[in-house]
């Protein structure tokens, strides 16, 4: 119970956050429905950059992560299947 009066304690007085303009874009592109990449796309921005963005957003309670994107190369067997793939 007390941990709970305490959380909306800090909630309450917790100081607002000031966005920058890209902020602002990326939190109004987020809520228009667009995806990372479409983001990254129409604001230009990389996706180490976007990501950074998309940290501060989390942090600071405005965003929420629902899901991960996995980045993933081919091993030398996946590059071969590649190859016979090509050959047929």
């Amino acid at each position: 119970m007390l941990e709970g009066y305490l959380q909306r304690l800090f909630e309450k007085h917790k100081p607002a956050i000031k966005l920058s303009d890209n902020e602002m874009e990326i939190l109004t592109l987020i809520y228009s429905g667009l995806d990372f990449a479409s983001i990254e796309n129409i604001a230009g921005m990389s996706t180490d950059e976007l990501n950074s963005y998309y940290d501060r957003l989390v942090d600071s309670g405005l965003a929420k992560v629902v899901k991960i994107r996995k980045e993933i190369e081919l091993t030398p067997h996946g590059v071969s299947m590649v190859d016979k793939i090509s050959k047929r």
